[in-house]
């Protein structure tokens, strides 16, 4: 009993220092900063995707790219092997609005400990997202960019990332916000293995492992 005692205390002061949104739901707070390796060897990867917002009269009023990934951490919070899900954003210079906020979803009721890496891999010059929440369903993780604006055309977002207690993974949605709504396919955790080929976006596998993805969509700076 002692000896449990003792891990679970380690465990309890390791949690203390990170921004753990439980499932029950969390206001904005400071998010987490991770020194996660981005380069993988991912379990999934979508590649470079596009995306676009429009306005209720139909215009264009924000564009650009995004990659997201799943990564089986051996140093995650939760458990060694448990799930990464990480997400980049790029807003085109063509953007009229800046970015103010992405969600992921859904998380349901699994353990999620939200932030950014900055670790090998990562966006240098990125923008670190000002506060993340919760909501009370436990389905949204949000990442707000609003101190002192958001992701301006042109910029983009660091590279984003939700540990969780997840082993498994499938599709998931993952909307880019201001004045108008962009909604892609990305992944989220499961508590099952999905069938092969159930899951729609491109999952690059081991063909893939040796291929940096942040180093493809980085802007000549």
């Amino acid at each position: 009993m002692k000896i449990h005692s003792v891990f679970a205390a380690l465990f309890t002061a390791a949690l203390a220092h990170a921004t753990i949104l439980p499932p029950g739901g969390s206001p904005p707070v400071a998010p987490s900063d991770f020194t996660t390796p981005v380069t993988g060897p991912f379990l999934a990867n979508t590649g470079t995707e596009s995306w676009i917002a429009t306005n209720s009269l139909g215009q264009t009023t924000m564009l650009g790219t995004y990659s997201a990934e799943v990564y089986a951490d051996p140093d995650n919070t939760f458990c060694a092997g448990c799930l990464d899900f990480f997400v980049t954003v790029t807003s085109s210079a063509a953007s009229v609005d800046d970015i103010e906020r992405i969600t992921l979803a859904s998380f349901g009721t699994f353990d999620t400990n939200v932030g950014y890496s900055t670790g090998t891999g990562s966006v240098s010059g990125g923008v670190v997202p000002s506060t993340v929440d919760r909501s009370s369903s436990g389905s949204i993780v949000g990442f707000n960019f609003n101190e002192p604006v958001g992701v301006a055309p042109g910029d983009e977002t660091m590279v984003l990332e939700i540990q969780t207690n997840a082993l498994n993974f499938m599709t998931g949605t993952m909307s880019i916000i201001d004045s108008s709504v962009a909604s892609v396919n990305i992944f989220e955790p499961s508590a099952v293995t999905p069938e092969a080929g159930s899951l729609s976006l491109t999952l690059l596998g081991a063909a893939l492992l040796s291929i940096g993805f942040i180093g493809r969509r980085r802007r000549a700076r």
